[in-house]
């Protein structure tokens, strides 16, 4: 009974779906089915009742989960403990994010804090422009960003982590004619104010959003540009306007804002990726992207927005 055994049964209990499961072990599904089958094999019981589309947990299936899982924790724990001292993981780990990333970069970062005490890690938030620049002249290490930065990296070397995609929702105050509607129309944006964090240049500029709003026939009345999602959302929350946000930030939200689904009116789903430098040494910068391929944080928030 190996630990890579074990952690397949684990995994396919997190997702309960072989398919996904071994997909996040970089496996195949057959060798993933394989690994939990020859794990029956050995505890001579069935773990997963297969008769169904989705897999479902025995009760020997749901004992064995419920006694090894403290044991797999610890396992990791210790082996972490002992890279850590092996390649005296230290330093400092710079990190930067745009307007929308502070939520998810939070929990990975204290991911790995709990994982590797000695790194320094310092998180700044920038611009989107202001922060490809920063990446590009080395001020940071990471950037946490939406994939319109790409064009804009075509000719750095660059490595480019696509993380999870959210669809774009409409946020407005509960006192809006539209709160709690099924979706926003289309025809209705000329009739609103959009408050927008757009910038004067770069890859989120104002100019950029109105060439997309054009593509799509969108017409707005008017459309202010502010310098900041707490900004927007205080305004919104006043009544002053509506704003388009990522889906994945809607429980997020103060009291008095409410969002409302655009119907797919406003464009394809935003993805939020990783950028470091390529070529990066640092043993904590490897070590921190290396986690991004496993991190809980981004699995649940994957889970999260298929769930939505």
């Amino acid at each position: 009974m190996t630990i890579d055994r074990l952690c397949c049964f684990v995994t396919a209990v997190k997702h309960m779906n072989f398919t996904r499961a071994a997909a996040e072990l970089h496996m195949a599904q057959t060798a993933m089915s394989r690994q939990i089958a020859m794990l029956e094999s050995e505890l001579d019981c069935r773990l997963f009742d297969r008769s169904n589309r989705t897999i479902q947990l025995t009760p020997a299936g749901k004992c064995f989960f419920d006694g090894i899982s403290p044991l797999l924790k610890n396992y990791d724990k210790i082996v972490k403990e002992t890279q850590m001292v092996g390649k005296r993981l230290a330093g400092e780990l710079r990190i930067g994010i745009g307007q929308y990333e502070q939520s998810f970069v939070s929990e990975l970062v204290k991911e790995f804090h709990q994982s590797y005490p000695m790194v320094e890690v310092m998180v700044t938030k920038y611009g989107y422009q202001e922060l490809l620049e920063h990446l590009s002249t080395g001020e940071i290490d990471i950037a946490f960003a939406l994939p319109v930065s790409m064009e804009y990296l075509a000719d750095q070397a660059v490595d480019i982590q696509t993380l999870f995609s959210s669809e774009v929702c409409i946020a407005m105050n509960t006192d809006h004619p539209l709160a709690g509607a099924a979706t926003f129309p289309k025809e209705r944006c000329g009739q609103e104010r959009l408050l927008t964090i757009s910038e004067e240049s770069g890859p989120c500029s104002l100019d950029n959003l109105l060439e997309k709003f054009q593509k799509t026939q969108v017409h707005f009345a008017d459309v202010r540009r502010v310098n900041s999602l707490d900004a927007v959302l205080l305004m919104v929350k006043a009544g002053i306007g509506i704003a388009i946000i990522p889906e994945f930030l809607k429980n997020e939200l103060p009291e008095g804002v409410i969002t409302v689904p655009t119907n797919d009116w406003h464009a394809t789903a935003n993805q939020f990726v990783a950028i470091a430098r390529k070529g990066a040494k640092e043993p904590q910068v490897e070590t921190f992207i290396r986690g991004l391929f496993t991190s809980t944080t981004l699995w649940e928030k994957m889970e999260q927005l298929k769930g939505q």
